[in-house]
């Protein structure tokens, strides 16, 4: 799906916000032969996708009768807190094309107001994220309404319950709710239980019978526990 909305846009970059350890990164690379920027919070998960694809690399290689240059996913490292700052690592990124990956290590503390602006130097190019947690949907959908190189966006939310809220987060940036001003002007509030409990399945508790669902309501409790005191050390 992403390959194809890509080439009806006349893209050939995706930029793969969130991207783990680089499974639609590679896929896209290797399968479809897109350029890939693969923007992840965790080097560890950078290693492992540079990794991997050096041994994808050698295997459709070793297939290969004539010498092939493979497209190779690029590996940027970097905690995406805002829009402007997804903004200024793919703009960065995109201008430094380099052949093969390379682990990038943003301080990710810059801005970039070019980004909307016409720029021909960076090419035409898909926003993925098909695990976008809390404020990177947000931040995704940011980005796709002010840069005008960012023809397309796929986007899958999930972890809500990481959603920042206006009326509830103290942070210099934008929250990640309410962003339409129809919702700004209702002035309407979701909470921490509503946004808890929009991460939940509720065919998976049907499901359950009672003494299941009370050792899951334990379960949750105790990570949420732990959670918290992560946040506060």
């Amino acid at each position: 799906m992403v390959d194809a909305i890509a080439r009806s846009r006349g893209a050939k970059t995706v930029v793969d916000v969130g991207s783990g350890q680089g499974y639609l990164a590679q896929a896209l690379s290797f399968e479809y032969q897109l350029a890939v920027i693969a923007i992840d919070a965790s080097s560890h998960h950078a290693s492992v996708t540079n990794t991997r694809a050096e041994r994808i690399k050698k295997h459709y290689a070793a297939k290969c009768v004539e010498k092939q240059q493979f497209k190779v996913p690029r590996t940027v490292t970097c905690h995406v807190l805002s829009s402007d700052t997804l903004a200024a690592v793919v703009l960065d990124a995109c201008q430094d094309n380099h052949g093969e990956h390379v682990t990038e290590s943003n301080n990710c503390n810059q801005s970039s107001p070019q980004i909307g602006q016409p720029n021909h130097s960076i090419p035409q190019l898909v926003l993925a994220g098909l695990h976008a947690c809390g404020d990177l949907s947000v931040n995704m959908l940011r980005v796709f309404v002010s840069c005008e190189q960012v023809q397309a966006l796929v986007s899958v939310g999930c972890c809500y319950n990481l959603l920042s809220e206006d009326c509830h987060e103290d942070t210099d940036t934008s929250p990640g709710f309410p962003i339409s001003n129809a919702a700004k002007s209702s002035k309407l509030v979701l909470g921490k239980s509503i946004r808890d409990l929009a991460c939940q399945s509720a065919e998976r508790w049907r499901s359950l019978t009672k003494e299941m669902a009370l050792q899951n309501f334990d379960i949750h409790a105790f990570r949420a526990a732990f959670q918290m005191g992560c946040i506060v050390c």
